[in-house]
């Protein structure tokens, strides 16, 4: 039986809580890392309940009672007291500005995660969870092997939603609305796929990484690298995302720049391929790169 679209956000809700638990729980932290890079390029399990909830910031969540074995030694340096103070300057600004003298809601009609003391609570908690996950990614990222378990992850993810916005873009089956339930989103002329992404310059972005990491990790990928790089390169160009184009261009270039030879010249091939690509479909489609979707 096919879940409710009222109750499908819930059950992966649910998902990207029970997972990384599971994987703290029984010690597999190099599968929670690789679990941390495949949602750092599929957004599926973000969460929406009241309020934007990554299911990046809920491992940060999770790791958060291991931050405490941290605070000793965070605070022996130098950085982590300059952070710590800033921290408590954050909290003495919320109980301020978010408490004793809020800003008021004229309009009577936005929830509580939208009013001065809610956004406070969500935000103090963001800034912790975001720490925490810091601090559980550089302690795994101490053994340099665990590096590539991160990458492939996340290049795992870029090349699914990368293929869900090019069956997307073909037939224009929202894959991302029929696993969520959530914003049902029209593409005019099916030019405009978002893969398992909220929107499409997330496609885009995803692909970008995909694009790099499958480049940088070429030689562990094997064969599998060209079709990665494929996949990510066409899910790059349906996105019509400027932003993604930019930073299409950015990482090559800083890849390009730790290269040589002949793989340098592949690298140059891509640029122009991708450039080319897009002036064909901004010739054919004009409509296709607008800021209106996306930016």
């Amino acid at each position: 039986m096919i879940a409710t679209p009222e109750l499908r956000p819930f059950l992966l809700l649910l998902a990207a809580v029970a997972i990384p638990a599971f994987l703290l729980l029984v010690g597999k932290k190099e599968a929670l890392l690789v679990w941390l890079g495949i949602t750092l390029s599929v957004q599926v399990f973000d969460s929406q309940f009241f309020t934007n909830l990554p299911a990046s910031r809920v491992i940060g969540l999770l790791c958060g009672p291991g931050l405490l074995a941290y605070g000793f030694a965070l605070y022996r340096t130098a950085l982590g007291r300059l952070w710590l103070v800033n921290f408590a300057y954050l909290v003495l600004l919320a109980i301020v500005f978010g408490w004793l003298w809020p800003w008021p809601d004229t309009t009577h009609a936005r929830p509580f995660t939208l009013q001065a003391g809610g956004r406070s609570v969500v935000y103090l908690v963001k800034c912790v969870t975001d720490v925490s996950l810091t601090v559980f990614v550089a302690s795994m990222l101490r053994e340099p092997r665990r590096v590539w378990l991160l990458m492939k992850g996340f290049l795992g993810g870029a090349v699914a939603t990368a293929c869900a916005g090019l069956v997307q873009a073909g037939t224009g089956y929202d894959l991302y609305f029929s696993i969520t339930g959530l914003n049902e989103y029209v593409i005019s002329n099916t030019t405009r796929p978002r893969g398992l992404s909220f929107e499409p310059r997330a496609l885009g972005m995803a692909c970008v990484y995909g694009i790099v990491l499958a480049l940088i990790g070429r030689r562990r990928l094997g064969r599998a690298w060209g079709v990665a790089l494929a996949v990510c390169c066409a899910g790059l160009a349906v996105s019509g995302s400027f932003s993604a184009i930019g930073l299409f261009g950015a990482g090559l270039a800083g890849v390009a720049l730790a290269s040589r030879g002949a793989e340098r010249r592949v690298i140059l091939g891509l640029i122009i391929g991708v450039a080319m690509t897009g002036l064909v479909l901004a010739a054919g489609f004009p409509g296709f790169f607008r800021d209106t979707d996306d930016e």
